[in-house]
């Protein structure tokens, strides 16, 4: 939670130009026929969408949007599995929380398909980047890789920017390596860090990305060169479908985000960190996180017992450490990505 407070507390970043999202709205979703439409999106509707969005020139467009059935119209069909910069998703079956997942469309070739899984913390927050993962034997949906990778991958393979992997596992992207999460990694303490994952450094959801809805484009109400060489990911932002998360932005269980906002937050992410160098989130090693808390208790210590003979002194001499230690937990945050123990040192 203190965590969460100081990701709020940052000022707000512009926009990522790079990514559009394309939000399919409960009007968007009551505008189409409804014998037609199966989910959020009829045929009809998405060979539409996809005509328009080829002839806008978009890097890469990603379906965040399952269709685990095939196409009843031949043109749509065709138009699924040519397009060799449109992304997937699918979604992997867990046992244990009797999650059956959903199948990959099946137009759409197999590594052009991502999971659209998310990682939740306990108390239903969504902090960390799942990037890969081991299907079940008998998952619907077998691909290892997840839906904002891949769409990120291609982005930057056309930079001229592979990504590939080191020898422990971890992702690189070029020069910059994703460390995964280790089971203590910070706040986070025996952790299951199965698949690869890293923590997820938020921009403020009010300015993550240019937004246009499904009807405006259909309406020709949107500039072509607003989607020329970016990162589209089309997705439901209707609330009837539940697609909806807790984040670090979100102070109560009613400030959730739609499921395609996340995925742009996650493909964001690493679109920036490797072009721009904008900080990932990572913590100090267990030991430095030690001499974190103990230089801050040191520092507490050393003030009250200098001003013991005076309560007042006391204090005050308790207040103005534990100002300085938020203040430079903040900037350190804002600054390097780098998530120090704040509260252990407040409490030492």
């Amino acid at each position: 939670q203190a965590l969460d407070t100081l990701m709020r507390w940052r000022p707000s970043e512009p926009p990522d130009f790079r990514v559009v999202v394309v939000a399919v709205t409960e009007a968007d979703v009551q505008a189409q026929n409804a014998e037609q439409r199966r989910g959020s999106l009829s045929d009809e509707t998405l060979d539409r969408l996809l005509q328009k969005l080829s002839a806008f020139q978009p890097r890469t467009i990603g379906l965040d949007i399952y269709r685990d059935f095939p196409s009843t119209l031949p043109r749509l069909a065709q138009q699924l599995r040519q397009m060799d910069n449109a992304i997937a998703v699918c979604k992997v079956s867990d046992r244990a929380s009797r999650e059956p997942g959903i199948s990959p469309s099946p137009e759409v070739a197999p590594d052009r398909v991502g999971f659209s899984d998310f990682v939740i913390d306990p108390d239903g927050k969504v902090r960390r980047h799942l990037l890969t993962l081991t299907p079940e034997p008998v998952s619907p949906c077998t691909t290892t890789s997840a839906f904002n990778l891949q769409l990120a991958a291609r982005y930057l393979a056309a930079e001229g920017m592979q990504p590939s992997w080191t020898a422990d596992g971890n992702l690189q992207l070029g020069k910059l390596v994703l460390k995964r999460l280790q089971p203590r990694t910070g706040g986070y303490q025996n952790v299951d860090t199965g698949g690869n994952q890293i923590l997820l450094n938020y921009r403020h959801p009010d300015r993550l990305a240019t937004q246009v809805t499904l009807g405006d484009i259909l309406a020709d109400r949107v500039r072509p060169d607003v989607f020329k060489d970016r990162i589209v990911i089309i997705g439901t932002t209707a609330r009837s479908f539940g697609d909806y998360w807790l984040t670090p932005y979100s102070p109560n269980a009613n400030a959730q985000i739609p499921g395609v906002l996340l995925q742009a937050q996650m493909v964001s992410q690493l679109v920036s960190a490797a072009l721009d160098k904008r900080p990932l989130l990572w913590v100090l090693p267990q030991w430095g996180d030690a001499m974190w808390i103990w230089a801050w208790s040191c520092a507490g210590g050393l003030l009250v017992w200098g001003l013991r003979r005076s309560t007042g002194g006391a204090i005050a001499s308790l207040c103005i450490p534990i100002a300085l230690l938020a203040g430079s937990s903040w900037l350190a945050l804002v600054g390097r990505g780098c998530w120090l123990p704040l509260v252990p040192g407040a409490i030492g």
